[in-house]
């Protein structure tokens, strides 16, 4: 039987909510009519919302189309409830429709929409939460989910611009490693088998060459493990605390990829701080939260030291300054900020700065990368392509004497 939440009205005046099975509506009124209560609503709890599991997952983009809508319905005066009535039934993905009406099925029965979305850590963040609950406390919600939506927006900006930035290298390098490993492993042998018939000495290069298609051959799965090992190795050391940190600092020091890094933590920290700041949650928790979104364990080290100080009474600017990974602009412009009583204001340019900063080091980034990537991948197949066909030269070379 499909369960029912309705809302009805007891003997005493009071409107209670109730979640109730029953076979239809009609048996659901009658149910309630031998309770001594007046029904005043019926909502039916679809399949979904009942079986909709806190574990799920949902892309990026359909969070980014539920709080674009969500903002736009509530922003228009439409009740909370029926802009997520609407937005259920305007999902396209099934996980983020039937997540949507979980929501919709608590606030209908009296939850706060930041106690309904908290159901879901894996699809809305702890940052995200808090700053809807700031927003509820406020009387802002609408306010707020346009500044969500905005970081959410610029986030997915910035993760598609460097994602391209090494979709094109990284395809290039599988396609030149997966020739080589052809050319080493099926065409260099046969071309072999004739060269040892007519007795031609093999150059040092074909040499070299063969070499590493023997080790290719006869270890090639223990080299994909080796390397699948060192992957996983690496994996679960940078979940750890303290590999995180030193793998993180590490990849800082890096050429190209280091300023990159640090650029886009940075931002994602000053954005991130700036959208709760303004939302209201105390500096504390928006120091916390924005801490959890960096990505980079060795800002998030540096910014738990900040919280230390801020606790001690040191002003957030100078506690910002004595972080050694977070750019230098940040503590200056937050003390600017602090001295002008528009801090607001001020991490709202930081972040205009380093939203253009990550987009021109990118483009930077992939300006070195693609001719960097063809340099190495012609220099690779060319000697390939030497080492096989240098043996074929000599032996046309003693065939014609």
């Amino acid at each position: 039987m499909p369960t029912f939440k309705a809302k009805a009205v007891r003997q005493d005046g009071r409107l209670i909510t109730v979640a109730h099975e029953a076979a239809d509506e009609a048996d659901l009124a009658r149910e309630f009519e031998r309770q001594g209560l007046t029904l005043a609503r019926i909502v039916k709890v679809s399949d979904a919302a009942r079986s909709t599991r806190s574990s799920w997952s949902v892309p990026r983009q359909s969070l980014i189309d539920f709080t674009d809508r969500l903002q736009l319905l509530y922003a228009a005066g439409v009740p909370l409830a029926e802009s997520l009535l609407e937005i259920e039934h305007g999902m396209l993905d099934a996980r983020m429709r039937a997540i949507t009406a979980r929501i919709r099925s608590d606030v209908e029965g009296g939850t706060n929409l930041s106690d309904a979305i908290t159901r879901f850590p894996n699809v809305f963040s702890r940052s995200y939460v808090s700053s809807i609950r700031a927003g509820e406390s406020a009387g802002a919600l609408d306010t707020v989910l346009e500044r969500l939506l905005a970081q959410l927006e610029w986030d997915q900006q910035v993760k598609s611009q460097v994602r391209a930035a090494f979709a094109y290298p990284c395809v290039l390098a599988v396609a030149v490693t997966g020739l080589v490993v052809f050319m080493i492993t099926f065409v260099l042998p046969k071309l072999i088998t004739v060269f040892e018939g007519a007795r031609v000495e093999l150059p040092r290069p074909t040499q070299i060459l063969l070499g590493i298609a023997a080790v290719v051959r006869n270890h090639g799965g223990l080299i994909v493990l080796g390397v699948i090992a060192c992957v996983a190795a690496f994996v679960l050391v940078r979940r750890t605390p303290g590999g995180g940190r030193a793998i993180d600092s590490m990849l800082m020091r890096l050429p190209l990829v280091g300023p990159l890094r640090r650029k886009l933590a940075s931002a994602r920290f000053v954005s991130q701080f700036r959208t709760l700041h303004r939302a209201g949650a105390p500096v504390m928790t928006a120091l916390e939260l924005a801490r959890d979104s960096c990505g980079d364990a060795a800002i998030a080290r540096d910014i738990d030291v900040v919280m230390t100080h801020v606790t001690d009474g040191m002003p957030l600017s100078d506690a910002l300054r004595t972080s050694r990974e977070i750019e230098p602009l940040v503590p200056r412009m937050v003390r600017v900020g602090e001295r002008s009583g528009s801090l607001d204001e001020a991490l709202a340019h930081v972040a205009a700065l380093y939203d253009r900063e990550v987009k021109s080091t990118t483009k930077r980034l992939v300006a070195i990368l693609e001719p960097a990537v063809l340099i190495v991948a012609g220099a690779t197949v060319g000697f390939v392509v030497f080492a096989t066909l240098l043996p074929l030269f000599r032996l046309f070379g003693a065939i014609k004497r």
